[in-house]
């Protein structure tokens, strides 16, 4: 790829190959395998620098093989905090019940979860794409259009300095909930948001002296909440919800009200500011129209309560790098890109989705004590043997698509 000064006489980029708009984990995860695949790419982001703020921070087991084949996870766990266990705890009863993830040790590469902030994740990621000449990202560049013809895609941004004109042979959406890839394709995104919103509040306190484990829930029908050690230095995330009628401008008095009833009388935690967000269900029709391709947010949304938007955007990212660079490298029929957007789809819709609802109804069931408590003995059950918790913790494996190499027709 040639830098920016390589256009032609009216304004437009020379063909990239491959467009990816939005510089969000996902994002650079999908470019950063395509640039190691060989393939062009450049990456444009409407912000002007990469954001900070309260938002995914769990990469689990299950995706960490796809981050050492991307070659950053030796990176990511230098800057990471590592997590083997998690518990459920029963706000009410302080009883524990606790998984470890050496339970399945000997069958999995990586039987650890890693907790990275998104700022220092996407530092690892910008640093490796840096490394390859093919790739370029542009921050600032808010995309406004985008067409495609029989040859390939135009991609419209607007910046500082104007308007710019791109063409690729392809274009990816990794542009989040609001996806202007998704929109200019005309696509519904069918689903549902949820009545309640969340609050993820990082705070200075320790919840391990309470007997919370590094990651885990607390469990109650009023006081439900999601609790994470951030970075092993004393800084924590408490996630709670709460019906999202209620005004943001008092999200800081009601945090307050919430940590004085589940705290120790006297414990004084130090707010470092709460961020609201809506919570949906919902999936594009398809994710591969044409040229056009999404992955993640842009392609579906599901409740952050067990991090499963982070597991199935980043296993869209997988398979869609492994798919498009064997179109644009290896000559590969294009016939993959169709089948990698029905089977992304399909697992969303019959595996991703039903179990993130099913963990979010149950960390917060807004006073359905009945429903939590059966859930609760199901737990135990599964807790207190060696076979079922094997297989408990290996569930999250069916949110990844196998290889869609094996049955690729070359075009050549």
């Amino acid at each position: 790829m040639r830098p920016d000064s390589d256009r032609s006489e009216r304004g437009t980029a020379r063909d990239d190959s491959v467009i990816v708009v939005g510089a969000g984990v996902i994002g650079l995860v999908t470019a950063l395998g395509l640039a190691r695949a060989g393939v062009p790419v450049r990456v444009l982001e409407m912000a002007r620098t990469y954001p900070r703020g309260a938002h995914d921070m769990v990469y689990q087991w299950s995706v960490l093989d796809g981050l050492a084949r991307l070659g950053v996870l030796e990176d990511c766990e230098a800057k990471a905090l590592k997590v083997v266990s998690w518990a459920y705890r029963v706000l009410r009863t302080g009883e524990r019940i606790g998984f470890d993830l050496a339970t399945i040790a000997a069958e999995v590469a990586h039987p650890v979860n890693l907790h990275v902030g998104r700022e220092t994740m996407a530092a690892v990621l910008l640093e490796h794409l840096r490394r390859y000449p093919g790739a370029q990202i542009e921050w600032g560049a808010t995309v406004t259009h985008v067409a495609q013809d029989a040859e390939g895609v135009t991609v419209v941004a607007e910046s500082d300095d104007g308007g710019r004109t791109y063409r690729s042979s392809w274009v990816v959406g990794a542009d989040g909930a609001r996806s202007i890839v998704r929109r200019q394709l005309g696509m519904a995104f069918a689903g549902m948001t949820w009545p309640d919103r969340f609050v993820a509040t990082d705070l200075r306190f320790d919840f391990g002296e309470l007997g919370f484990e590094a990651a885990g829930y607390q469990i109650d029908p009023q006081y439900g909440a999601v609790v994470a050690n951030v970075d092993g230095a004393g800084l924590w995330r408490y996630i709670h919800a709460e019906n999202r009628t209620l005004p943001e401008e008092t999200i800081g008095d009601r945090v307050q009200e919430i940590l004085r009833e589940v705290l120790p009388r006297g414990a004084d935690p130090r707010l470092e500011g709460s961020v609201p967000y809506r919570i949906h269900e919902r999936s594009a029709e398809r994710f591969r129209v044409g040229r056009a391709l999404l992955v993640g947010d842009a392609a579906h949304l599901t409740n952050p309560t067990s991090s499963f938007g982070m597991k199935s955007g980043l296993f869209d990212a997988y398979a869609l790098i492994e798919a498009l660079s064997a179109v644009v490298v290896d000559g590969v029929d294009d016939e993959i890109l169709d089948r990698y957007s029905e089977a992304r789809h399909r697992n969303f819709w019959e595996v991703t989705l039903p179990m993130s609802c099913a963990d979010k109804e149950f960390v917060f069931p807004f006073g359905a004590e009945a429903g939590q408590e059966e859930q609760l003995q199901r737990l135990r059950r599964i807790a207190a043997d060696p076979v079922a918790a094997r297989q408990h913790l290996l569930a999250v494996r069916g949110c990844e698509t196998p290889s869609l190499r094996g049955e690729a027709r070359s075009g050549r």
